[in-house]
């Protein structure tokens, strides 16, 4: 458990038929309830892209995963100096990192990072070529959650509880080596 996870041992990728979701756990009943029921009828309705994190040994198995999707944001939910420079719009387009766990055995060992570092890359890319995006949203559900993505820049909005919580697209941008982008 103390060991450090190897980016190249490791790769993420969609979801499909292939991998084991039954097998999967990470200690949060709701989050292994969505991976082995609900994230293959999301992804065959569109609503999301499930992506998991397999290691190059045993593809079957997953390690972590986390969830995208487009979403939008009141432009009064933003902190003042970042609402200037966004549109005068009602909403602002983000991507939404709507779930994200890693598997017990992984814990500790560095997937929650390759995971969201991998969205922050899909979510850059997506901006610059495919669809507009001011921010990257994820929804905290507790305080050590909440202290894990503030550790890679996010933000808090306004008082929201769950914490609600944001990293400019362009930070992101920023954030990420020029090597560093999703497939």
């Amino acid at each position: 458990m103390g060991q450090r996870l190897s980016d190249s041992q490791y790769r993420i990728e969609p979801l499909n038929t292939s991998h084991d979701r039954a097998a999967f756990s990470c200690g949060e009943a709701a989050l292994d309830r969505y991976i082995r029921q609900s994230a293959g009828q999301d992804m065959r309705r569109r609503v999301t892209v499930v992506y998991v994190l397999v290691d190059a040994a045993a593809p079957r198995t997953i390690a972590g995963f986390y969830t995208l999707s487009a979403s939008s944001v009141s432009l009064h939910d933003f902190p003042l100096e970042m609402a200037r420079q966004l549109p005068k719009y009602p909403s602002v387009p983000v991507a939404l990192v709507g779930r994200l766990a890693s598997s017990l055995h992984c814990q500790g060992q560095g997937c929650g990072a390759l995971l969201i570092v991998d969205a922050l890359a899909r979510s850059c890319a997506i901006s610059g070529t495919g669809m507009g995006v001011a921010a990257v949203v994820v929804d905290a559900k507790t305080e050590q959650v909440t202290a894990f993505y503030e550790k890679y820049g996010f933000m808090r909005f306004h008082a929201t509880t769950p914490p609600r919580l944001f990293i400019p697209i362009r930070t992101a941008q920023q954030a990420l080596s020029p090597g560093q982008t999703a497939d």
